[in-house]
């Protein structure tokens, strides 16, 4: 019987290098984007786009939240600190949900509903975009860099 073994240098990405951060993000938003365009060309149902996003949102909750183990447990941008920002950054986000701070005490459901602002706000940035489809290749990537900024900034806060 042939054993079989792991390699033992694999290198996983880890959430407290910010470039590493930044292109989750990017990643999650190049994802909404791509799953939205297909949808209006198949004339997917919203209910479908939304079930969808909700898992997605989901899973880039777990990562944040370090239960996904193809990243590195972080020892700075760990799941308390991103906790900790996301209560403090998005209290207003939350408010306008009409979501009290004592309905996310369980830490998975804030992680998924700061999540699912996040992809909420990746749709209204292309729906902002598409408004004006012919300045999409001159506004799209600081757009884009901006709300990935802004989510950076608020996870990495101290």
């Amino acid at each position: 019987m042939q054993e079989t073994t792991q390699p033992t240098d694999i290198r996983l990405p880890v959430l407290d290098d910010s470039k590493t951060l930044r292109a989750l993000l990017q990643s999650q938003a190049q994802a909404t984007a791509a799953r939205l365009s297909e949808a209006q060309q198949k004339n997917v149902a919203r209910q479908e786009v939304i079930d969808t996003d909700k898992k997605a949102a989901a899973m880039l909750a777990a990562t944040l939240m370090g239960k996904n183990p193809a990243f590195k447990a972080p020892v700075i941008n760990t799941p308390e600190k991103f906790e900790r920002n996301l209560r403090q950054a998005l209290t207003t986000e939350f408010e306008k949900l009409g979501i009290k701070p004592e309905e996310l005490n369980n830490s998975l459901d804030l992680f998924q509903v700061s999540s699912y602002i996040f992809t909420n706000e990746v749709h209204a940035l292309i729906q902002q975009l598409s408004a004006e489809p012919e300045k999409i290749e001159e506004n799209g990537p600081k757009a884009l860099n901006d709300l990935l900024d802004r989510w950076c900034s608020i996870l990495e806060r101290q």
